[in-house]
C-alpha cells in the first residue's frame, strides 16, 4: 500500500464466504446456488474491505472528496418464490433420508441371517430347494415391498416440498435406492452368523457407508461419482442434485443430463443400478467361499475351479483300497450287492481344527445301509453320529472320503443326491408364526407336489401325526414334543426316498413315543430310514440294522439278532442284595455253579454276572441256589435273569475306552462300606463361609472372573468394543487433515466482470448500509449510478 499503488490482500476462514472457486449460474435463481452477498456482509469482509480503503483515501493517499453514506446491493435476479424451508435444510435433508433406512437394512440382515443361524436355510437345501429360487424370491419380494414404500415416499416429498420436479425421477431415485440396499444387506449378511450381532453391527456399516460425502462437501466430478458406488452416499449425491434445481425451479427429464451438473443426474441413477447389481455379485459369492458353521464351502476360485473339474471330470468313484477306519476288534456283517446300497459310505472323515488343535471326529468310516429297511446309528454324546449324519446331507463339509446316496456322490452330485432326501435335524426346522398346515405346504411345494397331490399328501401327514385338530395351530402353541412329531412328519412330505431322523423322538413324551414308533414303522414300507437315538429300547424295536459308533470309528454293525448272537454272549442274572453287603461270596456261589459266569458292573442294591450260553443246563440247580435259604443269608433278596439286550451290547462297545480309562484314573475299588461311606460324607464335610462380607467377595471374585474369562475368549466383542472405536477415532481425525478443496484468491477490480450493468439502487428494498463511508467526487449534482458486471 502505498501512493503508487494500491494492493491489500484480506484472508478470512474459508467457511465464512462464498467459494471463490465455484462457478454461478443465472439459472439457479433461488436455490443453493445463490450469490451469497449475505456472507460478505455477515462476515464483516465487506467492513473490513471498506475500512482498509477509507485508511488508503484519506491517510496514504488523500484525495479532495465529499462524503456519502455507502450501500451494497446484490446482483438482480429473476423472480422466484423462495422455499425458506428447504433452503434451509436442503444440507440436512440427505443425510435424513438416508438415515431413514437404518431400521430396514438392519432388519433385511437379520432375517437373512436368522435362517442361517437357525440352520432353516441349509435344512430346505437339503429338502431339495435349489439355491436360485432361494435367491430370486428374496429379492423379489423384498422388491415389491420397496417399490411400495418408493412409491409412497415420492408421493409424500411431491405434496410437499418437491412439487416442481418430475414425479418419475423422485420415484426411481428412491427405487434404485432401494435395489441397492437389498443387496447390500444380503452382502453384510453373508460376513454373519450371529442374528443378534447382525442387527447390532449392520446399520453401523451403513450408516459408515453415508460419510464419505458428509465429510466431503465441496467435492464435485470424478470424486462424487467415486462416493456414489457406496450407496447410501449415492442416495445423498442424488437428492443434493435434486433439491439444487427444485430451489430453482424444479427438475425436469431433460435436466437428467443438465451439462452443469457434476455429476449428471442420469450418471448417478446408473451407479445406483450398478450398485445393485454389484453387491449381488459380491453377496453371492462370498456366501459361496466364507467358512461357516453349517453347509458346503466352496473354493475362492470356483467360478475357474468348477468348470474345468466339470470338463476333466471322470465318473470313477473314491478307490475302495482307502484306509479303513473301523475297529481292528469289531465285528461286522457282510452286505451283498454293497454297489445297490440306499447309502455306501467310502472311507468319511471329518477333522475339525482350531490352529495347531486338530480333533477327529470321524475317522474314515466304511457303511453301508440297504434299501427298504430301518437303520440306526448309535454312540454316545460325541461318538460322531451326527456330524456323520450332517456330511451324508451336506450341513457340513467332509474333510476326506466320499458317501454315495442311491450312487450319487455328495461331494461332486450334492444337489442331486439332496432331491432323494427328506430331513429331520436335531432342531426344529419350524417358523414360530406358520401354521403346521402352512408347513406342510410350504415343504410339499419345495419337494415339487402340486394341486390334489399335495393337498393328500397334507392330509396323511396331518392324520399319520396326529394333528389333524392342530393344523391350523402356530408353531409357537405347540410343545416341544409336538414340534418334534411336526418336524418328523415334514421329512416324509414329497414322498422322499431316503429320510434322515436325527433323534426325533427327543423332547417326546411315553405316548407321542410310542405314536412315532408306529408311524416311522408304517413309513418304513416305502422309505429307507436312518435314525440316531439314545433310547436302547427304540433302536431295539425299530432297527432291522443296526451300527455302533464311539470316538468317532465305527465298531460294531449288522442286524439286531446278528449283534447279539455275536456280541450277547449268554443271559444276564442280576440279585437285588442288602445294602453294603459283602458281594464277593455271593459271586463265589455263582461261579461254583457257572466257573465262566462273568461279574457286571454292580449298582447300590445289585450284583449282575454274564452266564454263557453253555451253561443253559445248570440254569436249574443255579435257580434253586439262589433261591435257597443260604443265599437269604448272603444277602439276596430277589433275582431276575434275561437274555442279552441291544443296551448291553452298546455300553459293552461304546464305553469301553471310557471305562478303561476311568480304571486307570481310579485307584482300586474298595469293598469295606465304612471307607466307602467315609469318602462319601467328606464331600459335603466342608467348611462354608459364616461371615456375608467374605460370601460377597467371593460372589465378586467369582462373577468377576466368569466375565474376565468370557470376556478374553470372545475375540469379536474385544474387536468391537476396543479396537473399532479407536480406529472410528483415529479415521475421523485423519479425515479432519485432509483437504478436499482449496479456496483460491480472487482479484477485486473493474475487470472481474465482462460486461458493465446499470442498477439503479434507488428502488432497491434489499440494500446493506456499510459501517465505512465511500468516497465519491467533488463534482456537484446527484452521484452517478453504480455499475457492476454480472458474473457467468
Amino acid at each position: 500500500m502505498s501512493t503508487s499503488g494500491f494492493n491489500v490482500s484480506i484472508r478470512l476462514n474459508a467457511t465464512a464466504l462464498p467459494r471463490t472457486n465455484k462457478p454461478l449460474w443465472s439459472d439457479y435463481v433461488g436455490g443453493v446456488e445463490k450469490d451469497g452477498t449475505e456472507m460478505y456482509i455477515l462476515s464483516g469482509f465487506s467492513t473490513l474491505q471498506q475500512t482498509v480503503y477509507d485508511y488508503y483515501v484519506t491517510q496514504v493517499n488523500p484525495i479532495g472528496a465529499t462524503i456519502a453514506a455507502p450501500a451494497m446491493t446484490p446482483m438482480p435476479t429473476i423472480k422466484y418464490n423462495e422455499q425458506k424451508f428447504l433452503a434451509t435444510v436442503s444440507q440436512l435433508a440427505p443425510l435424513i433420508l438416508v438415515l431413514g433406512f437404518l431400521y430396514p437394512v438392519s432388519q433385511m440382515t437379520k432375517r437373512i441371517v436368522v435362517e442361517k443361524e437357525l440352520r432353516l436355510r441349509e435344512a430346505m437345501l437339503i429338502m431339495g430347494l435349489t439355491e436360485t429360487v432361494m435367491y430370486l424370491s428374496w429379492f423379489i419380494i423384498y422388491v415389491v415391498q420397496f417399490a411400495l414404500v418408493s412409491l409412497i415416499s415420492t408421493i409424500l416429498l411431491k405434496v410437499t416440498y418437491v412439487k416442481n420436479s418430475n414425479f418419475g425421477i423422485i420415484f426411481f431415485i428412491f427405487f434404485f435406492f432401494c435395489l441397492s440396499i437389498i443387496t447390500l444387506s444380503g452382502l453384510m449378511a453373508a460376513f454373519f452368523t450371529k442374528s443378534r450381532l447382525a442387527a447390532l453391527l449392520a446399520p453401523l456399516i451403513y450408516f459408515v457407508l453415508s460419510i464419505p460425502l458428509f465429510a466431503m462437501q465441496d467435492t464435485k466430478g470424478g470424486a462424487r461419482i467415486g462416493i456414489s458406488f457406496l450407496s447410501p452416499s449415492a442416495l445423498a449425491v442424488a437428492f443434493d442434485i435434486l433439491f439444487d434445481h427444485e430451489l430453482s425451479g424444479g427438475m425436469t427429464g431433460s435436466d437428467l443430463t443438465y451439462f452443469r451438473d457434476d455429476p449428471k443426474m442420469l450418471i448417478v441413477l446408473i451407479i445406483m443400478f450398478v450398485d445393485m447389481v454389484l453387491y449381488l455379485l459380491l453377496m453371492l459369492y462370498f456366501d459361496a467361499v466364507l467358512p461357516k458353521d453349517w453347509g458346503t464351502r466352496r473354493h475362492p476360485l470356483f467360478f475357474i475351479v468348477d468348470p474345468i473339474r466339470y470338463c476333466c471330470r471322470r465318473n470313477k468313484q473314491v478307490e475302495e483300497n482307502v484306509e479303513d477306519g473301523r475297529a481292528e476288534d469289531g465285528v461286522f456283517e457282510p452286505i451283498a450287492d454293497a454297489d445297490d446300497a440306499a447309502i455306501r459310505i467310502v472311507g468319511l472323515r471329518k477333522v475339525f481344527g482350531r490352529g495347531k488343535k486338530k480333533f477327529v471326529a470321524v475317522n474314515n468310516l466304511h457303511w453301508c445301509m440297504r434299501e427298504g429297511e430301518i437303520s440306526i446309528l448309535l454312540g454316545h454324546n460325541g461318538a460322531g453320529k451326527s456330524t456323520t449324519m450332517n456330511m451324508m446331507t451336506g450341513m457340513i463339509q467332509a474333510t476326506d472320503g466320499d458317501c454315495y446316496i442311491y450312487g450319487r456322490s455328495i461331494r461332486r452330485e450334492m444337489k442331486e443326491a439332496r432331491q432323494e432326501i427328506g430331513y429331520c435335524p436335531q432342531h426344529n426346522i419350524l417358523w414360530p408364526t406358520m401354521t403346521c398346515r402352512e408347513h406342510l405346504w410350504y415343504y410339499a411345494a419345495i419337494k415339487g407336489l402340486r394341486g390334489e397331490e399335495r393337498e393328500v399328501a397334507i392330509q396323511s401327514l396331518l392324520k399319520s401325526v396326529d394333528f389333524e385338530e392342530k393344523e391350523n395351530y402356530r408353531a409357537s402353541d405347540l410343545s416341544g414334543g409336538q414340534k418334534r412329531k411336526l418336524s418328523v412328519g415334514i421329512s416324509f412330505v414329497g414322498g422322499s426316498r431316503l429320510i434322515f431322523l436325527d433323534e426325533p423322538t427327543a423332547g417326546m413324551d411315553v405316548g407321542a413315543r410310542r405314536h412315532t414308533w408306529g408311524l416311522l414303522r408304517e413309513r418304513a414300507t416305502s422309505h429307507s430310514i436312518l435314525l440316531t437315538t439314545h433310547f436302547m429300547d427304540e433302536a431295539d424295536l425299530l432297527g432291522d440294522s443296526v451300527a455302533i459308533m464311539s470316538h468317532g470309528r465305527l465298531q460294531c454293525s449288522g442286524s439286531n439278532l446278528f449283534l447279539k448272537s455275536q456280541l450277547g454272549a449268554g443271559y444276564i442274572l442280576t440279585m437285588s442284595v442288602i445294602p453294603h453287603v459283602n458281594r464277593q461270596p455271593i459271586v463265589g456261589m455263582v461261579q461254583q455253579l457257572v466257573p465262566s459266569a462273568e461279574p457286571l458292573g454292580s449298582g447300590a442294591g445289585e450284583v449282575a454276572l454274564r452266564l454263557p450260553m453253555s451253561a443253559k443246563s445248570v440254569f436249574p440247580d443255579l435257580l434253586a441256589s439262589v433261591e435257597s435259604d443260604s443265599a437269604k443269608d448272603l444277602g439276596i433278596k430277589a433275582y431276575s435273569m434275561s437274555a442279552t439286550t441291544l443296551e448291553e451290547i452298546f455300553l459293552k462297545i461304546a464305553l469301553a475306552d471310557e471305562n478303561k480309562k476311568k480304571e486307570e484314573e481310579q485307584q482300586p475299588e474298595t469293598h469295606d462300606p465304612e471307607a466307602q461311606e467315609g469318602e462319601g460324607n467328606s464331600v459335603w464335610n466342608v467348611n462354608l463361609m459364616t461371615k456375608e462380607s467374605a460370601l460377597m467377595w467371593s460372589q465378586f471374585k467369582a462373577l468377576l472372573l466368569k466375565r474376565f474369562w468370557n470376556s478374553l475368549r470372545d475375540r469379536r466383542t474385544q474387536f468391537f468394543q476396543i479396537i473399532c472405536p479407536v480406529v472410528c477415532v483415529l479415521l475421523a481425525m485423519l479425515l479432519m487433515l485432509v483437504k478436499f478443496s482449496e479456496a483460491e484468491p480472487i482479484l477485486l477490480n473493474d475487470n472481474l466482470y465482462e460486461t458493465d450493468v446499470e442498477v439503479d439502487i434507488g428502488t432497491c428494498t434489499f440494500s446493506y448500509p456499510l459501517s465505512s463511508l465511500w468516497p465519491t467526487p467533488t463534482t456537484p449534482g446527484p452521484p452517478p449510478p453504480r455499475t457492476c458486471r454480472p458474473r457467468c
